[in-house]
Protein backbone atom coordinates (compact mmCIF):
# COMPACT_ATOMS: atom_id res chain seq x y z
CA UNK A 1 0.00 0.00 0.00
CA UNK A 2 2.81 2.42 0.80
CA UNK A 3 4.31 1.85 -2.63
CA UNK A 4 0.98 2.86 -4.22
CA UNK A 5 0.93 5.98 -2.05
CA UNK A 6 4.51 6.94 -2.93
CA UNK A 7 3.84 6.38 -6.64
CA UNK A 8 0.74 8.59 -6.46
CA UNK A 9 2.82 11.32 -4.79
CA UNK A 10 5.64 11.34 -7.36
CA UNK A 11 3.20 11.10 -10.27
CA UNK A 12 1.40 14.25 -9.13
CA UNK A 13 3.22 17.16 -10.80
CA UNK A 14 1.85 19.71 -8.33
CA UNK A 15 3.10 17.76 -5.31
CA UNK A 16 6.51 17.31 -6.94
CA UNK A 17 6.69 21.07 -7.66
CA UNK A 18 5.62 21.93 -4.09
CA UNK A 19 8.54 19.90 -2.69
CA UNK A 20 10.81 22.55 -4.24
CA UNK A 21 13.58 20.32 -5.58
CA UNK A 22 14.43 21.98 -8.92
CA UNK A 23 17.50 19.81 -9.54
CA UNK A 24 15.47 16.58 -9.57
CA UNK A 25 15.19 15.03 -13.04
CA UNK A 26 13.19 11.90 -12.25
CA UNK A 27 10.40 12.37 -9.68
CA UNK A 28 10.94 8.78 -8.49
CA UNK A 29 14.32 9.97 -7.15
CA UNK A 30 12.33 11.87 -4.49
CA UNK A 31 11.56 8.57 -2.77
CA UNK A 32 13.83 8.21 0.28
CA UNK A 33 15.25 11.72 -0.28
CA UNK A 34 12.08 13.82 0.14
CA UNK A 35 9.26 11.27 0.33
CA UNK A 36 9.54 8.63 3.03
CA UNK A 37 7.32 5.59 3.65
CA UNK A 38 7.76 6.16 7.40
CA UNK A 39 7.65 9.08 9.82
CA UNK A 40 11.05 10.56 9.04
CA UNK A 41 12.37 13.30 11.32
CA UNK A 42 14.98 15.54 9.68
CA UNK A 43 18.18 16.36 11.50
CA UNK A 44 18.48 20.06 12.34
CA UNK A 45 21.96 20.07 10.77
CA UNK A 46 20.66 18.91 7.38
CA UNK A 47 20.30 21.24 4.39
CA UNK A 48 16.93 23.05 4.37
CA UNK A 49 14.48 20.64 2.70
CA UNK A 50 10.83 19.77 2.38
CA UNK A 51 9.54 16.26 3.07
CA UNK A 52 6.44 14.15 2.93
CA UNK A 53 6.39 11.34 5.45
CA UNK A 54 3.74 8.76 6.21
CA UNK A 55 2.39 6.15 8.55
CA UNK A 56 -0.17 3.51 7.56
CA UNK A 57 -2.01 1.59 10.26
CA UNK A 58 -4.60 -1.16 10.17
CA UNK A 59 -6.50 -1.03 13.42
CA UNK A 60 -9.23 -3.61 12.83
CA UNK A 61 -9.67 -6.48 10.43
CA UNK A 62 -13.30 -7.38 9.85
CA UNK A 63 -14.71 -10.88 9.39
CA UNK A 64 -13.89 -10.60 5.69
CA UNK A 65 -10.09 -10.15 5.32
CA UNK A 66 -10.61 -7.82 2.37
CA UNK A 67 -12.01 -5.07 4.60
CA UNK A 68 -9.75 -3.32 7.06
CA UNK A 69 -9.97 -0.12 9.03
CA UNK A 70 -6.97 1.70 7.62
CA UNK A 71 -5.59 4.98 8.90
CA UNK A 72 -3.18 6.89 6.66
CA UNK A 73 -1.19 9.73 8.22
CA UNK A 74 0.70 12.01 5.83
CA UNK A 75 2.98 14.75 7.11
CA UNK A 76 4.21 17.75 5.14
CA UNK A 77 7.44 18.80 6.83
CA UNK A 78 9.28 21.97 5.87
CA UNK A 79 12.38 23.80 7.02
CA UNK A 80 11.47 27.35 8.06
CA UNK A 81 13.62 28.74 5.22
CA UNK A 82 11.40 26.88 2.71
CA UNK A 83 8.02 27.78 4.25
CA UNK A 84 7.24 30.79 2.05
CA UNK A 85 5.97 29.91 -1.43
CA UNK A 86 5.44 31.94 -4.57
CA UNK A 87 1.68 31.34 -4.15
CA UNK A 88 1.54 33.28 -0.84
CA UNK A 89 0.84 30.24 1.30
CA UNK A 90 3.04 28.29 3.62
CA UNK A 91 4.64 25.27 2.02
CA UNK A 92 3.13 22.89 4.59
CA UNK A 93 -0.38 24.28 3.93
CA UNK A 94 0.14 24.04 0.18
CA UNK A 95 1.32 20.43 0.33
CA UNK A 96 -1.42 19.44 2.79
CA UNK A 97 -4.03 20.86 0.41
CA UNK A 98 -2.54 18.90 -2.48
CA UNK A 99 -2.49 15.73 -0.35
CA UNK A 100 -6.15 16.24 0.52
CA UNK A 101 -6.99 16.68 -3.17
CA UNK A 102 -5.03 13.51 -4.01
CA UNK A 103 -6.39 11.18 -1.30
CA UNK A 104 -9.70 12.44 0.10
CA UNK A 105 -12.61 10.31 -1.20
CA UNK A 106 -10.28 8.45 -3.57
CA UNK A 107 -9.99 4.65 -3.69
CA UNK A 108 -6.28 4.40 -4.48
CA UNK A 109 -5.84 1.64 -1.89
CA UNK A 110 -8.89 -0.37 -2.93
CA UNK A 111 -11.24 1.54 -0.61
CA UNK A 112 -12.13 5.18 -0.18
CA UNK A 113 -10.26 7.29 2.33
CA UNK A 114 -11.90 10.19 4.16
CA UNK A 115 -10.05 13.12 5.72
CA UNK A 116 -10.48 12.90 9.48
CA UNK A 117 -7.87 15.37 10.75
CA UNK A 118 -5.77 18.29 9.50
CA UNK A 119 -3.42 19.83 12.09
CA UNK A 120 -0.21 21.82 12.17
CA UNK A 121 2.56 22.40 14.68
CA UNK A 122 6.25 23.16 14.97
CA UNK A 123 8.40 20.04 14.88
CA UNK A 124 11.30 21.86 16.54
CA UNK A 125 12.92 25.30 16.23
CA UNK A 126 13.70 24.72 12.56
CA UNK A 127 11.01 22.50 11.02
CA UNK A 128 7.24 22.81 10.81
CA UNK A 129 4.75 20.05 10.10
CA UNK A 130 1.18 19.84 8.84
CA UNK A 131 -0.39 16.44 9.39
CA UNK A 132 -3.39 15.13 7.47
CA UNK A 133 -5.05 11.89 8.54
CA UNK A 134 -7.34 9.81 6.37
CA UNK A 135 -9.48 6.88 7.50
CA UNK A 136 -10.98 4.18 5.36
CA UNK A 137 -14.69 4.61 4.82
CA UNK A 138 -15.31 0.88 5.37
CA UNK A 139 -14.68 1.28 9.11
CA UNK A 140 -18.35 0.63 9.86
CA UNK A 141 -18.59 -2.40 7.58
CA UNK A 142 -20.34 -5.26 9.40
CA UNK A 143 -19.60 -7.98 6.85
CA UNK A 144 -21.88 -10.47 5.17
CA UNK A 145 -23.56 -13.05 7.35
Amino acid sequence: MKKKIMNALVENENIVAALDVPEIEDPYDLIYTHIYPFLYMPDIQEKAKVYITMKLETTKIFSNDRFKNAILTLCAVSHRDKMKTEWNSTRTDLIAGLLIDEFNWKDLLGFEMELSSDTESPLDNTYYVRQVVFESTVKNYTGCK
